[in-house]
């Protein structure tokens, strides 16, 4: 899967987890919070398409616990089971 189809994916996963995803220019890297019961995650669209992955990979597998529902898939690409 190329870096690109891997971010979209993982995207569509962290809406899938209840989360809004913003890529945007910003001055960090990004990262997640919550405001009342919404999720968000921040994206810098200035970053290599491959540290996006990484960023969003990093965010969605802390976040995974034994409620949380993912195809295979997804647990294979976030390296957890």
């Amino acid at each position: 899967m190329e870096l690109k189809e891997q971010f979209n994916y993982l995207v569509e996963v962290a809406r899938k987890m209840g989360y809004r995803v913003f890529i945007d220019s910003i001055l960090s890297p990004g990262g997640d919070c919550r405001v009342y019961e919404n999720k968000y995650i921040i994206i810098n669209k200035k970053l290599p398409v491959r540290m996006q992955v990484k960023l969003l990979k990093e965010i969605l597998a802390q976040r995974i616990d034994e409620n949380t529902f993912l195809e295979p898939r997804a647990r294979k690409l976030l390296g957890v089971e």
